[in-house]
Parts: C-alpha cells; sequence; structure tokens
C-alpha cells in the first residue's frame, strides 16, 4: 500500500477523532480536507509540494508541515492538537492572482491608450522635423533672395563706377 493510500485511508478517521475530541474540549473544530495535486497545480505551486503525501496544518495565517512518524491517526491527531508547534512553519503564500474581467477590461484600455500615445509621439516627431526642415529652407530661400537682388545692385553700381571713369 502506498504512503498516500495510507494517508488517505486513515483521513476520515483523522477527522472523526480530531471532532470528538475537541467537542470533548469544548474547543473549536479543526477542518480536515484532501487534496489530489496532480489534478491542481496551482495549488502544488502555491504551497510549494514537491512530493506526497504532505500533511499541512493552517492556524492563523501560519502554515505548518509534518514531518516524520509515520501516518497513523493518533500521530495526525497529535499533530494537528499541539505537535504541529514543533513543526516547520512559514507564512500561508498568498493566493495567486487570477485577471478577471475589469481587469482585462482595464489592461485593454491602458494598452490601447498606450498605443494612441506612441502614434501621437510619432506623428508630433515628423511634424517637428517637417517645421525645422521648411524653416531651414524658408531661410535658405530668403537668404539667396537677398543674395540675388545684391548682385543686381552691385552690378548697377559697379556700371556706375565703370561709366564716370
Amino acid at each position: 500500500m502506498s504512503r498516500c493510500a495510507k494517508v488517505t485511508a486513515n483521513w476520515q478517521k483523522v477527522a472523526v477523532t480530531l471532532a470528538a475530541s475537541r467537542e470533548a474540549k469544548g474547543m473549536p473544530r479543526i477542518n480536515v480536507a484532501q487534496v489530489d495535486t496532480s489534478t491542481s497545480a496551482w495549488l502544488r505551486k502555491r504551497f510549494g509540494v514537491q512530493s506526497v503525501p504532505v500533511v499541512l496544518l493552517f492556524k492563523g495565517g501560519v502554515m505548518y508541515s509534518f514531518h516524520g512518524g509515520g501516518f497513523s491517526v493518533d500521530r495526525l491527531v497529535s499533530f494537528a492538537e499541539r505537535d504541529y508547534e514543533r513543526s516547520n512553519r512559514m507564512l500561508v503564500p498568498p493566493e495567486p492572482h487570477v485577471a478577471t474581467p475589469h481587469d482585462q477590461t482595464f489592461l485593454i484600455t491602458i494598452g490601447t491608450v498606450a498605443c494612441g500615445a506612441a502614434v501621437l509621439w510619432v506623428v508630433d516627431q515628423g511634424l517637428a522635423r517637417w517645421y525645422r526642415y521648411q524653416t531651414k529652407m524658408s531661410k535658405a530661400a530668403k537668404k539667396e533672395a537677398s543674395k540675388a537682388a545684391a548682385k543686381p545692385a552691385a552690378a548697377q553700381e559697379g556700371a556706375k563706377s565703370d561709366g564716370t571713369r
């Protein structure tokens, strides 16, 4: 019989024993659950399950890990009631975030706005280049026009000075 099968066979007995023991002492109940990690990959990842069976106790946001001593009903009940305090512990990992339709709409909207901003930036850069080119060409045309206007005037003055000699 595999280790998983042994734990599965004892699991219902552990639940009944814990319920009766806690009720007799007037203490809050302990929920007992079993999860098939082969069909719940995200649970395996969230809780760092690398091999099975794994027995975890959750109390007050802390996760306690059962190690060694076999999977007998008595050993599992002892762990759940008091031995968990001496075991490895860590904070319960947060639940992974799953995008809701609202989140998806928000992300699509942000993506669309970002694309629009990128297009506007490209257009702005193109217009800035075109404006600089037009300004440069306008200055060059004015300079050329002033040179052309200065040549006939200089030629007329030169002709006047040549004719007075």
